[in-house]
């Protein structure tokens, strides 16, 4: 029997993971590979608690004077679903 299918019955959010972070490491890799494309990697929970910093690399990275405090003051905190308290 497939061991996938056994998981995916047992805990089916581990296995639904497991696949997604499979697929970004596969993305992150080809992009690496790719001399025509600039890739800047930004976790969500890291422009919700650092968003200056955040926002800055986000700056830096298209070579454009953004205004960060515009870009920081859209992020509503409360709507960042946190799976402890559902």
């Amino acid at each position: 029997m497939n061991p996938d299918v056994d998981r995916s019955q047992s805990n089916p959010e581990a296995l639904l993971l497991e696949y997604y972070q499979r697929h970004l490491d596969e993305c992150r890799r080809w992009l690496s590979t790719q001399t025509n494309i600039r890739s800047l990697f930004i976790e969500h929970r890291d422009f919700l608690y650092d968003s200056e910093n955040s926002a800055q690399k986000i700056s830096t990275f298209i070579n454009q004077t953004l205004n960060l405090q515009k870009m920081i003051g859209v992020i509503d905190i409360k709507l960042y679903r946190q799976k402890e308290n559902e």
